[in-house]
């Protein structure tokens, strides 16, 4: 077993402890600190799905009661985590916020993480679970000292104790090893050993670093292990620390992206809030967004300002300035855009074209198709080599439901036509430019709906009979 897996006794036997009391003053926001919204999701969003994804499924989140009826929704949200809340109607530091969730603990062993640290990793979680094998106490520490509470250890090497900033002689705020705040602990230790804990310090407040010296004290052994990445485990309490935690996350993955060899543009004016996986020789230009997690191929290029979100974009495809591609998977050779909208499953085809102002939305566009201006694609199939003019809309809402429709291989559909669904044009099918399309279009058939022009000879405009009306009475 790798020390970043977790067996699965442990995992049911697990309880992750999100301290999350505080009435965020600081930020100045509206909501607790947990819904504050860091690289496309909120914190508590990012420290759930990060359990979620470790395998622990018991979670206590201490909250004021000010903002119970917000945090009851996540029960909703994360089906598969059983999460309890307890109530901390005043704050009286880290210790007193443990003791509130101690009756909800059911499994031996708890992680205790604070609610403005977004950025935690699955390595953390895991890592802290199984460095209790060898003791009953663990602290995860970095190379961060401002504002954070000092590792004090003996000429041997062990941890003594965990001293707060405020708190700290000269000597000790000198030390550069810091508490992240994340603790983990069998269960009972925590339940014998919180109640000892008193509030004598400047903060008049009862901290969960003191669990150390006592578990100390009594002859306990405290182990560490070491976040290499200080953002992983920065917290966030004011707007400013919330922009540079986030631009922490993104630089960090423009370092690992640029070590791979992906080619970005300028590191300063990209935005990685997600997960991004590439490939070799991958082109990204400035201003890009990535968000969720985005897979590009090999050779693929991506134009400046364009927002990729939970995406696919296989080898060799281009997308162009400006275009949006969100839950939506791109095959070899495409090209999109610039200013195209992929959106909800659409799936583009090899060597595809989606071009200028068009937006597709759970639609299939087979290989070799082309929309190049102007167009609407929503619920459509798209058989191969497919043209589409510009200005073509694919009708599919009729005040009450969506409907679909289907498009054979070679149609040639003109400009400024209106498909109204549900209906089919066959394979080789063409569509006169103009055309409102109600009815099915047989294979290799010229469908023509449209008004039969007719011209009046000598006709005055209603501008020009305004003007004759109204010329002054001499």
């Amino acid at each position: 077993m790798s020390h970043s897996d977790l067996n699965p006794s442990w995992q049911k036997d697990s309880t992750v402890v999100i301290l999350a009391g505080g009435k965020a003053s600081r930020m100045r926001g509206t909501k607790s600190k947990a819904f504050e919204i860091i690289c496309s999701k909120s914190i508590i969003d990012h420290q759930l799905s990060t359990i979620q994804d470790s395998g622990i499924k018991q979670v206590v989140i201490v909250i004021n009661p000010v903002f119970e009826k917000d945090f009851c929704t996540l029960k909703e949200q994360y089906p598969s985590l059983s999460i309890r809340l307890a109530m901390q109607s005043e704050a009286k530091g880290t210790a007193h916020a443990t003791m509130q969730a101690l009756p909800f603990i059911e499994s031996s062993k708890t992680i205790i993480i604070a609610g403005d640290t977004p950025l935690i990793t699955k390595n953390i979680l895991t890592n802290a679970l199984n460095d209790l094998k060898s003791c009953h106490l663990t602290v995860a520490v970095y190379d961060n000292p401002e504002g954070f509470g000092r590792i004090i250890r003996n000429s041997e090497g062990q941890i003594q104790q965990i001293v707060e900033q405020k708190d700290c002689t000269t000597e000790q705020a000198s030390v550069k090893e810091a508490n992240t705040g994340i603790l983990s602990a069998a269960t009972s230790i925590l339940k014998k050993y919180c109640p000892q804990i008193s509030n004598t310090n400047q903060q008049k407040e009862f901290y969960l670093t003191d669990l150390v010296h006592l578990l100390v004290k009594d002859g306990h052994e405290i182990q560490s292990n070491q976040v290499t990445e200080p953002w992983q485990a920065k917290g966030v309490n004011t707007p400013q620390e919330l922009c540079d935690l986030e631009r922490a996350y993104s630089s960090a993955q423009c370092e690992r992206l640029i070590a791979q060899g992906v080619k970005i543009k300028d590191a300063q004016r990209f935005d990685c809030r997600g997960q991004l996986f590439c490939g070799k020789n991958v082109t990204i230009d400035i201003n890009v967004i990535i968000e969720g997690v985005v897979h590009l191929g090999d050779d693929v290029s991506v134009g400046a300002s364009c927002v990729l979100r939970n995406c696919t974009i296989e080898k060799a495809s281009i997308v162009k300035p400006f275009s949006i591609i969100e839950d939506s998977y791109v095959h070899e050779s495409a090209q999109i855009g610039p200013y195209a909208y992929c959106r909800n499953q659409t799936r583009v085809g090899k060597s595809s074209e989606i071009g200028c102002f068009v937006e597709s939305k759970q639609t299939v566009i087979g290989d070799g198709s082309k929309a190049k201006h102007l167009s609407y694609l929503g619920n459509l199939s798209i058989g191969k080599n497919v043209n589409i003019g510009a200005g073509v809309i694919h009708c599919n809402y009729d005040g009450r439901q969506k409907h679909t429709s289907n498009i054979g291989d070679y149609a040639f559909i003109g400009a400024n036509t209106n498909i109204v669904a549900p209906l089919s044009i066959s394979a080789n099918a063409t569509i006169a430019a103009g055309s409102t399309i109600t009815k099915a279009v047989p294979e290799n058939a010229l469908a023509i709906s449209r008004a039969r022009q007719e011209n009046k000879a000598n006709w005055k405009s209603r501008q020009k009979q305004s003007e004759q009306c109204s010329t002054p009475i001499t």
